[in-house]
């Protein structure tokens, strides 16, 4: 039975090591999207406040990207 819990106990570490590498790559992708949110909020504020000293601004366009 001890060959048993060796395997046992390898398959946990190995579920947990794979498990804390997701946990930390969705971090990441957490942080990121706060980071966009944070962003845009920013560039809507310059250009509310741009807009407010009586100049008219114009938003350039978004680029579209052709994939092939």
């Amino acid at each position: 039975m001890a060959g048993g819990d060796t395997s046992m106990r390898r398959a946990v570490g190995t579920g947990f090591r794979r498990a804390g590498y997701h946990m930390l790559k969705a971090g990441f992708e957490v942080v990121s999207g706060v980071g966009a949110v944070v962003d845009e909020v920013v560039k809507a504020r310059r250009a509310r406040s741009s807009r407010s000293d009586g100049s008219a601004s114009v938003e350039a366009a978004p680029t579209r990207i052709t994939v092939e």
